[in-house]
């Protein structure tokens, strides 16, 4: 069972290499349209390590920041980068170089039949659930997840489905892996707006690190799908199913397979949706998923290392509103995380409110509240985070703005050594520009 992706590291990597030069060059070489920032921040904080015992501090951040599309002919590709240098001046937090980097690529060998998928994402993570927001304990992430799609055409309107993928994912601490997987299935297209299918697909994942948590693993997914991207206010992408999963040395462990999502679009400035999803989930799963990030939604679950399979409950309810002069959005959601080799099981549930104004030709108001509740189901504790922020930015020239903000968090907690308090005082100097 679990002899057929053992032992074939180097080939893959290879494979990652090879997919990601591709992928880069392709997205240079098709003279991509994207905007970038170069950008010097200076910010007080009375809380730089977000502890209990408070710290202040002086934080100087330089750096730069794009975003690259292209959408067209024989290359779809979304790549976002951010690299920055951080100095904490009284030593609260180790300095650091930050870089975060998503680059989304599919080159089209043949038109709309045969295709190469890369993808990569190097981010920050925490490096436990518990503290994934604190500065201090914090490490790199990198996942590489490439391969090919094929479409054969058994008709008008149907189509065979298959793809494969190889992916490997790092983590400073050693929590390696690496995955491979492989789906067919069937296409139906009810209309040039929508279709229906029916797909199968099988995952293998193997962790470098030999730890309780970090048990090997098969999955084998089973599902029916329907989707609807346009020709009508209402739209949704739904798939319905059931899931599989071998842990080495256990049981298998069978669970429903659930995954929608619904928006109306009640006029151009409106938008409403709802997500529902019962999947399982890793750490290397959710780096994985940027259907948020792409649309403008911050994740709702932090992100942190981990080796542990999970299966989560998500509902999500989001409303945005645009108007020439102001943007509003707000969003509620509830996660219930099982943890299936390790004992974090937790439930988290949360309101965010975002909203900005023009106050004039140069002038932009901005502020956030957000409230957060994550309640760790197998030992005492429950954690409460609360937040706002204010901010200001003056446009001084086409390119460049200056940018002020201040900023309250607190986290009250059953633990006493979680809780902490911060104000946060943020100015900023932004350069920008355009690479159309």
């Amino acid at each position: 069972m679990r002899a057929w992706g053992k032992g074939r590291w180097p080939c893959a990597s290879a494979l990652w290499l090879l997919s990601g030069v591709w992928g880069l060059c392709a997205v240079a070489a098709a003279a991509p349209r994207g905007d970038y920032n170069v950008f010097l921040e200076q910010t007080y904080t009375d809380n730089a390590p977000l502890e209990a015992d408070a710290q202040p501090d002086w934080i100087t951040v330089l750096g730069v920041e794009g975003v690259l599309s292209e959408h067209g002919g024989r290359l779809d590709a979304d790549l976002r980068a951010r690299v920055a240098r951080e100095e904490y001046h009284r030593d609260t937090v180790e300095d650091d170089t930050a870089l975060s980097l998503l680059v989304d690529t599919r080159y089209w060998l043949r038109p709309r039949t045969f295709s190469w998928a890369f993808y990569d994402r190097f981010a920050r993570v925490g490096e436990t659930v518990e503290d994934a927001d604190r500065p201090g304990a914090q490490q790199n992430a990198n996942v590489v997840w490439t391969g090919p799609d094929a479409a054969v055409h058994l008709g008008p309107v149907d189509d065979w489905l298959l793809g494969a993928r190889v992916g490997h994912t790092y983590f400073e601490s050693d929590a390696d892996s690496v995955r491979y997987a492989a789906n067919t299935g069937w296409r139906h297209r009810t209309n040039e707006n929508s279709e229906l299918s029916l797909i199968g697909r099988a995952q293998q994942v193997d962790f470098k690190e030999e730890a309780a948590a970090a048990i090997d693993y098969d999955r084998y997914d089973l599902f029916a799908g329907h989707q609807r991207t346009g020709g009508s206010p209402l739209q949704w992408r739904a798939q319905l199913g059931m899931s599989r999963v071998e842990l080495d040395g256990r049981d298998s462990d069978d669970a429903l397979l659930l995954d929608s999502e619904i928006t109306y679009r009640r006029s151009a400035p409106t938008l409403v949706g709802a997500r529902i999803a019962h999947q399982y989930t890793d750490a290397t799963g959710r780096l994985l998923d940027t259907s948020g990030i792409l649309r403008g939604l911050e994740p709702v679950t932090d992100l942190s290392v981990g080796t542990s399979l999970i299966y989560e409950r998500r509902y999500e309810l989001f409303l945005r509103r645009e108007a020439p002069i102001w943007t509003a959005e707000a969003r509620g959601y509830y996660v219930d995380e099982d943890f299936k080799t390790e004992d974090s099981d937790r439930d988290i549930s949360g309101l965010r409110f975002y909203g900005s104004r023009s106050l004039s030709a140069r002038t932009d108001l901005g502020g956030e509240v957000y409230g957060e509740r994550i309640h760790y189901q197998l030992f005492e504790r429950e954690d409460k985070d609360y937040g706002a922020s204010l901010s200001l930015t003056w446009r001084l020239s086409r390119e460049l703005r200056l940018r002020g903000a201040v900023g309250h968090i607190v986290r009250n907690s059953d633990v006493d050594a979680a809780e902490y308090e911060e104000n946060r005082v943020f100015l900023a100097l932004v350069y920008g520009g355009s690479l159309d």
